[in-house]
């Protein structure tokens, strides 16, 4: 289960920032909580090089949200 702490420091990323995991104090439990932030509110983020690093992904377009619902 994620923190309210965990939580906003996902959603608070810079899109397009990657973040290697080898900057968290324990990298695992950062990648869980990725993993976890991931299944609880979507694509917003991501795993890059072989799951050394998360990115942050740029939201998508209002454009392409219109024609996907329609």
């Amino acid at each position: 289960m994620l923190s309210q702490a965990q939580i906003d420091y996902f959603d608070n990323l810079t899109p397009g920032s990657i973040i290697p995991l080898t900057k968290a104090k324990d990298p695992e439990l950062f990648k869980q909580a990725a993993f976890d932030y991931i299944d609880l509110y979507g694509h917003s983020i991501g795993f890059v090089q072989d799951y050394t690093a998360i990115t942050k992904y740029p939201p998508i377009p209002l454009k392409l949200v219109e024609i996907k619902n329609n």
